[in-house]
């Protein structure tokens, strides 16, 4: 008599998933090898995670009923911070096995910029609010509790205030806001230095000028008392 024996279809294993290489400094690229085996998967197993910026969906071929895959990326201000990265294999049948793994990628700390201020001139009697802006990618960190970036600005002239600054992406935006009348400041040119600092103390500054003009009320030149005109 004959006994077939029906294959029941195992999910694939995990066997090693970047166990030596799991702390880096932004900036720093990574390689590391993620490894299962299957001894029934003889096409494609798939490799995936939770995070796409640590593993793609990739399609490994088995040799041996063995498959690989490669991890490779330079991690930027937007991975720093300590990750769950959780790594599924799927086999041809949609089985799937996963392990989670702690990734923990640490803060380079970058200076702040602030971007060019032009000369302005301004009259005496109006109000100006001029924007000014500080990159920074150290605000792209996405848990404050890992690094709390934050921007304050200064200038040299009382008379200038500075808004409390709000942040998109690796921007920390504010205004700088004056009204100049006669005596305060005063007529005449100024140099204005407008500072900013990050939560390191590191400084990033703009000088410029501001020329300050006296807007006086209009005068009549002269004007008749009396005109007359004809119809059409």
């Amino acid at each position: 008599f004959n006994i077939t024996v029906l294959n029941v279809n195992d999910p694939p294993v995990i066997v090693y998933a970047c166990d030596n290489e799991r702390t880096q400094e932004e900036d720093s690229a990574v390689f590391c090898t993620i490894n299962a085996t299957d001894w029934d998967e003889a096409q494609n197993i798939t490799f995936s995670s939770n995070e796409s910026w640590f593993l793609s969906s990739v399609n490994s071929t088995p040799t041996n009923y063995n498959a690989s895959a490669n991890v490779s990326f330079t991690p930027t201000d937007r991975e720093v911070g300590n990750w769950s990265i959780n790594i599924t294999a799927m086999d041809s049948e949609s089985l799937i096995s996963s392990q989670i793994i702690w990734f923990n990628i640490t803060n380079i700390h970058d200076s702040p910029n602030l971007s060019l201020i032009e000369n302005l001139t301004a009259y005496t009697g109006n109000s100006y609010s001029i924007q000014i802006n500080v990159t920074d990618d150290d605000l792209l960190i996405p848990s404050k509790d890992v690094y709390d970036e934050n921007i304050t600005f200064n200038s040299n002239e009382s008379w200038i205030t500075i808004t409390t600054p709000s942040e998109s992406a690796n921007k920390s935006i504010a205004y700088m806001e004056f009204s100049p009348i006669a005596g305060n400041p005063g007529v005449g040119e100024w140099n204005i230095n407008i500072s900013a600092f990050d939560a390191n103390n590191l400084e990033t500054s703009r000088i410029f000028n501001v020329t300050i003009i006296a807007n006086s009320i209009p005068q009549w030149s002269g004007l008749e008392e009396v005109y007359y005109a004809t119809e059409n």
